[in-house]
């Protein structure tokens, strides 16, 4: 490994999750190492360790020594190439620490290095059948999917970002003035993926098209239409696999203020007041992972929303997870929301 990529994803303890969050986004390695000054690794750093923490209501300004593991798994310098090969095939981790016998960092060892890695099949579905009737007159001839931003439709964000992210296949669920969707990105060649449709006869909901993917097994990303975000599909991809879920739910920090001061008591008794209170909430951010076997509790052509979905398969034991965005990250179902992000 070179030694300016390794400098590049090794991090001090009093560096900040949110330097831990940079160093991941540029090295794209999937792996940061904590170090202390004499090189001894302190502990390592993944893109789930993130998530994991910001669950927690861990903020990013925290050190990076509050998520870190510690008990990361390593391989001494000199273990030979099918031993890497057999710890990566065990973990399924996407990289290794290399360390000396002291314990101090000599390499980190990716799985991409040494093996043929067998890549997850990248799908992504787009939940583009609704009608759009919160967007007022808008979608009274255009389909919501269809309406611009930034220059082109919301759409085509969505599925740029799924070409740039090498996914296969994009399914698209359409109903309401689907032609005009089918019109525009046609088979995908031109956008870098293969497009294939999934017409609903009636309204599906946002849950009810999903038992007509053809596809019967692996997760599938999932999405509406109308949410746009930095987030990478293929984290949430990796996400859903390290965690063995069923379901997997990004989800987004909201802040709810409240206008009032807010008075504790117990009964007539005073206890405290307290002025404007701040409640964090994580809010369903519209995109999903979803194994394909969730088709199974879905009936045909039922239409059902994705919340009663995943409600199902929590019912049925399945592992429902969630995902916390750091990224940007905008809902566009509303007329204004529409109009606040283009101006």
């Amino acid at each position: 490994m070179r030694q300016d990529l390794l400098d590049q994803i090794c991090l001090p303890p009093t560096a900040t999750i949110l330097d831990a969050v940079e160093s991941l986004n540029k090295s794209r390695k999937g792996i940061v190492l904590v170090v202390a000054s004499d090189s001894t690794l302190m502990g390592t750093i993944t893109d789930a360790d993130v998530r994991h923490g910001l669950a927690s209501r861990i903020s990013l300004e925290e050190p990076v020594t509050t998520i870190a593991n510690s008990n990361a798994v390593t391989l001494v310098n000199g273990t030979s190439h099918d031993e890497i090969v057999s710890r990566f095939a065990e973990t399924r981790l996407r990289a290794i620490p290399i360390l000396e016998v002291q314990g101090t960092v000599a390499d980190c060892v990716f799985v991409d290095q040494v093996t043929a890695h067998v890549q997850t099949q990248r799908l992504l579905m787009i939940m583009a059948g609704g009608f759009g009737k919160r967007m007022g007159t808008l979608t009274e001839s255009t389909p919501k999917p269809m309406l611009h931003v930034n220059g082109k439709p919301m759409m085509a964000h969505i599925i740029e970002q799924a070409a740039r992210e090498h996914f296969e296949k994009v399914f698209i669920s359409t109903h309401y003035l689907g032609d005009q969707i089918q019109d525009h990105f046609s088979d995908g060649e031109k956008f870098g993926v293969e497009i294939n449709y999934i017409e609903e006869n009636k309204p599906l909901d946002t849950g009810g098209s999903f038992a007509n993917i053809p596809v019967s097994q692996g997760p599938v990303v999932v999405t509406n239409a109308d949410v746009l975000s930095g987030v990478g599909y293929s984290k949430m991809l990796d996400f859903h696999l390290l965690n063995n879920a069923t379901v997997t739910i990004a989800v987004y920090q909201h802040v709810i203020q409240h206008p009032f001061g807010v008075v504790r008591n117990d009964g007539v008794n005073f206890i405290g007041i307290d002025e404007k209170p701040r409640w964090l909430t994580s809010i369903n951010a519209g995109i999903y992972v979803l194994d394909a076997s969730v088709k199974r509790i879905i009936g045909h052509d039922e239409p059902i929303s994705m919340p009663d979905v995943i409600h199902r398969v929590k019912q049925s034991d399945g592992r429902v997870v969630v995902f916390p965005l750091h990224e940007n990250w905008t809902d566009l179902g509303s007329e204004a929301q529409y109009f606040k992000i283009n101006d």
